[in-house]
């Protein structure tokens, strides 16, 4: 069972961006009684010509003039975002980069397009998800805010929350501290980061519930974990699908 509080909390500086969060004081109440939004977790940069973390899709873009633009290879890029054959990509969707070894001046993304998010069938709300971990989740999900952040203790165990195959496990991705993404059927990808340990390994395969990691507080002022489901590309709540 995972208990979810509500938390009255002031502001919070993020990476290279300050936001306010409203949190509300809700006691004793389990994530069944609660909906949530979350707090933002990529740092986005703009380089010339040189690797980044992640892109944000603009009108116009096209996987091939992204893949190129970044030199880096479009079946990586493809596969880390979970994209299929089809190659389309949706203008304000997030798209991870594959890291190179550069170096670039870091300057903020500050307008993000954000586009409408269809709802999940409920045939996807209930196909295979599980929740990653216990704890308590005090940033939730909104439409500048790309995920959950659960919070417990260091080695509480991260589980897959769904069956499905390691596209990244490493440290390589500034401000997220050890990161796993996970590729699933459907073009879903999860992402699980600020972990203490990773105990997968790129290209594996694991089922849902398997520990992937545990948590810790990499990149991260408090343990924590920080959750992200997306489909397409696109982000989405994580609690429109983890079971109520």
């Amino acid at each position: 069972m995972i208990y979810i509080l509500r938390i009255t909390n002031i502001s919070t500086k993020c990476i290279f961006l300050s936001m306010l969060w409203l949190i509300l004081l809700i006691p004793g109440c389990s994530r069944e009684a609660v909906k949530f939004k979350c707090a933002p977790i990529f740092e986005v940069f703009i380089c010339d010509k040189q690797s980044i973390n992640a892109y944000i899709v603009k009108q116009g873009d096209n996987l091939y003039k992204i893949a190129k633009f970044y030199d880096v290879d479009i079946e990586s890029l493809k596969k880390i975002n979970n994209i299929d054959n089809s190659c389309k990509i949706n203008t304000g969707s997030l798209l991870y980069i594959p890291l190179r070894d550069y170096s670039c001046k870091e300057s903020i993304v500050k307008n993000i397009i954000d586009d409408d998010i269809s709802q999940s069938s409920t045939y996807e709300r209930a196909m295979f998800w599980e929740w990653p971990c216990s704890g308590l989740i005090k940033e939730y999900f909104d439409s500048k805010n790309r995920g959950i952040d659960i919070f417990s203790n260091i080695g509480e165990p991260i589980l897959a929350a769904a069956s499905g195959k390691v596209v990244y496990s490493g440290d390589g991705v500034r401000g997220l501290g050890k990161l796993i993404i996970l590729s699933h059927d459907g073009g879903f990808i999860t992402a699980y980061a600020h972990n203490s340990r990773l105990f997968v390994y790129n290209g594996q395969e694991v089922i849902k519930g398997y520990k992937i990691a545990e948590m810790g507080d990499s990149d991260s002022d408090f343990p924590k974990l920080h959750f992200e489901i997306r489909k397409n590309g696109l982000p989405v709540d994580p609690l429109i699908y983890l079971p109520k």
